[in-house]
């Protein structure tokens, strides 16, 4: 088999498997110490409100981050992190153009980070 066929057949497969694993995650319930509870997401809250992001900070496309007390303070930001209004998921969105990077790097990004100087 060419190798150009294989490449495209690992991605199809990878692909669907990745809508696959986001699908299966999307439908499962959540579970607290054993107890199984149906949780359903508030599209009118902040995304501290239907997820726990208590040790959790932020770095927006433009390279401020954001910290631990004010993400759970009900921090959101106008199409960039945000609920979103149909299903309350989270929503980070990344605008490269034009935008900042962090110290250690030379393109932007939206991620979350876990805060290790926990007290």
């Amino acid at each position: 088999m060419d190798y150009s066929i294989k490449k495209h057949l690992i991605y199809i497969i990878l692909s669907i498997l990745f809508v696959a694993i986001v699908y299966a995650c999307s439908a499962h319930k959540n579970t607290i110490q054993g107890n199984s509870i149906s949780t359903k997401l508030d599209p009118n809250l902040t995304p501290s409100e239907n997820f726990d992001l208590s040790h959790w900070k932020i770095t927006l496309s433009s390279g401020k981050e954001r910290t631990v007390e004010e993400i759970n303070n009900g921090f959101t930001l106008n199409n960039q992190f945000y609920t979103d209004p149909k299903d309350g998921g989270m929503v980070f969105k990344n605008y490269p153009k034009g935008a900042g990077t962090t110290q250690n790097s030379t393109y932007s990004s939206s991620t979350t980070t876990p805060n290790v100087a926990r007290k």
